[in-house]
């Protein structure tokens, strides 16, 4: 998504749940790539989602397929990501650099 094509991020996100099923990496965490990012989890897309920010506008969106709804994300005090499968046999992911 170029600057030119840059949107509010008040804008609602296709196939990420709702607002509340997301966190933000913050400024704290340097060693995070994500650093300054918004994760969402996609429930009906099945994807972890990510959103860079320029001010209070999104200039980039990535969408990473995992295979399973996902239901929430977090942050660990370490900056790890936690993610939250859907479903009855339901998984806690940590998610860390490599």
């Amino acid at each position: 998504m170029g600057r030119a094509q840059s949107k509010e991020l008040a804008t609602l996100l296709p196939g990420a749940a709702p607002p509340e099923c997301g966190e933000r990496i913050g400024p704290e965490k340097e060693a995070s790539s994500w650093k300054g990012s918004i994760l969402l989890g996609g429930l009906s897309s099945r994807a972890l989602i990510r959103l860079t920010l320029d001010g209070r506008r999104v200039s980039d969106e990535e969408r990473l397929n995992m295979g399973f709804r996902v239901r929430d994300v977090i942050e660990a005090p370490d900056g790890a990501v936690l993610l939250l499968s859907d479903g009855s046999n339901g998984e806690l992911l940590r998610l860390t650099p490599a």
